[in-house]
């Protein structure tokens, strides 16, 4: 029920990481997150730091920055293109993960992203990964759009070493 925020959705990301967990505590927790899921997926495991520890984060083609992949989105149409400065009052950071990536240097991180990711630039990823103080593995895909991790031969072999890398 309601409208989806920022907010509520890491409320909502928090609560599965403890549902999750609380139904076998000692299986190992695994969280993946895509484009907007990756940005709640890593502010979620951030808002859990000292109640869950996921063994792995994956974070496939995403951002850190809601205002950043706003106005990364806006600069691709000709209709809202001249809206683009304006991501900075439309849009908050508030509930985005940002800076708080090098607070999760005890969660080992993979972080996924096509170089012809059409919605979030390639660069969004490249950022998580630079600010991220974790043990971690930037996975780059040459091929293939926005949220097509695995729809192609390259994503396949990716998928196979995503199983292996898991705990």
């Amino acid at each position: 029920d309601g409208k989806p925020t920022p907010e509520n959705t890491v409320e909502m990301g928090r609560v599965a990481l403890q549902y999750v967990h609380d139904l076998n505590p000692t299986l190992p927790l695994v969280v993946y997150g895509k484009s907007l899921g990756g940005n709640v997926a890593m502010r979620s495991v951030f808002e859990m730091k000292g109640k869950v520890s996921p063994r792995l984060l994956i974070v496939d083609s995403s951002f850190i920055s809601y205002r950043a992949a706003a106005k990364a989105v806006m600069k691709k149409s000709f209709w809202t293109w001249a809206f683009q400065p304006f991501a900075h009052t439309l849009f908050s950071d508030q509930w985005a993960v940002g800076d708080k990536m090098s607070s999760l240097q005890e969660v080992p991180l993979v972080v996924i992203h096509s170089r012809q990711d059409e919605v979030i630039p390639f660069r969004m990823g490249q950022e998580i990964y630079d600010k991220a103080t974790s043990t971690k593995d930037f996975w780059i895909k040459e091929s293939g759009r926005h949220s097509q991790t695995f729809n192609d031969s390259e994503g396949q072999k990716l998928k196979a070493r995503l199983l292996k890398a898991l705990p």
